[in-house]
């Protein structure tokens, strides 16, 4: 049996921590999606304002944009009335779980309710942490804790652990040694599993979701039994199956170099916020082109998206993608979020598993002596 008592009593205090504070700072009111009331500035449910994410929730529950309400301005009242309570119409006798924090003051998050739930919203999230300690008492594998980031903004958690034993030797000589573990990352009306990997020289993380790695666990089918067994297989089994898949993705990414197209989508993924200066300094400091216009001595930005596949930067693959890790594992000298490192975690891993990088379908340059027949003249 693995011994996992010291994760489990660190999960378990760790996790009181924010759960105690969710209990003290917040509660939760039930309401029939008529109750809702919104105009072009504002969504409200019996007087009391939404957040600006929790109303990009109700757009997501009504299946409208959230930039609906500037239609507001351009239709009478009766009109916006009529169109509003049709939407809210179309959903029938929904029922939204209000939360509420700042002393009952604004609605910080909204949720659907399930009916099939067994457990409300509070007990859900700690049943989570039972399930998970549970089946860590059980397994004969031994994790590690790894780290719980906490969302406040969307109520997500985020549960990282790590068997130390399970070590993946990507090149074979033991100078790039990854070790394999579990994520777990929910809400109170989401949930999913995902491999996680963290390079032991300078613990780097890497979430996995490709190959059909992990389990996610929809909001159709969410209940506590699907979501006991897709953390007690995780947990169980571990991730030692994917040893030689991780080996060989690493050993992939290792014979070949990044594209300019490849380099520009992650440079623009720190770009695409102007409001904020962590991205745009990453961009700066570690997307820096100015070598590669240097180098091709043309303008980079008219070039299509075609030409830009077939553009070499002459950066290692793999030394990209760990370079992508580190910015994600390393926040407190990057400064990004624990939900933008996780959203890069995943796109990192995505470009690790990538089966076809964009500089390997291309022909080797070589001279062709064609010969210039009659009929070309």
């Amino acid at each position: 049996m693995g011994n996992n008592k010291e994760t489990i009593q660190k999960i378990k205090s760790e996790s009181e921590i924010i759960l105690d504070k969710i209990e003290n700072d917040s509660y939760k009111v039930e309401y029939p999606i008529k109750d809702l009331r919104f105009t072009g500035k504002e969504m409200t449910i019996k007087g009391t304002p939404l957040s600006k994410s929790a109303s990009n929730k109700v757009c997501n529950m009504l299946r409208i944009k959230s930039s609906f309400g500037k239609y507001y301005d351009k239709m009478s009242e009766e009109e916006w009335n009529k169109i509003s309570e049709k939407l809210k119409d179309l959903n029938g006798d929904t029922t939204i779980i209000a939360q509420y924090k700042e002393g009952g003051s604004v609605i910080s998050n909204i949720f659907s309710k399930n009916t099939k739930k067994k457990h409300d919203d509070g007990q859900s999230l700690r049943s989570y942490f039972d399930t998970i300690c549970n089946s860590l008492g059980e397994s004969k594998i031994g994790y590690e804790f790894s780290g719980l980031d906490f969302d406040e903004r969307s109520h997500t958690f985020d549960l990282s652990m790590l068997n130390r034993d399970a070590e993946i030797d990507i090149f074979g000589d033991g100078g790039d040694i990854w070790n394999g573990g579990n994520s777990f990352t929910f809400t109170p009306i989401s949930f999913s599993t995902k491999p996680f990997f963290e390079r032991l020289i300078c613990t780097n993380g890497m979430r996995s979701r490709k190959h059909g790695f992990g389990t996610n666990v929809s909001q159709a089918k969410y209940n506590v039994n699907s979501i006991s067994t897709a953390i007690n297989t995780a947990i169980t089994e571990g991730t030692a199956n994917l040893n030689d898949i991780i080996a060989a993705s690493g050993q992939h990414l290792s014979n070949n170099n990044v594209s300019l197209g490849e380099f520009y989508n992650f440079r623009n993924h720190f770009l695409r916020d102007e409001d904020n200066p962590n991205f745009l300094k990453i961009a700066t400091k570690f997307f820096n082109d100015g070598p590669i216009y240097k180098a091709y001595g043309t303008n980079l930005a008219e070039k299509s998206r075609k030409w830009k596949s077939t553009a070499n930067t002459g950066i290692n693959a793999y030394d990209f993608f760990n370079l992508l890790t580190w910015i994600a594992s390393h926040q407190e000298k990057t400064g990004i979020t624990d939900e933008e490192a996780r959203v890069l975690q995943i796109k990192a891993s995505e470009f690790f598993f990538k089966e076809s990088l964009d500089l390997e379908d291309i022909a080797t340059p070589v001279t062709v002596n064609y010969p210039r027949i009659h009929e070309m003249a």
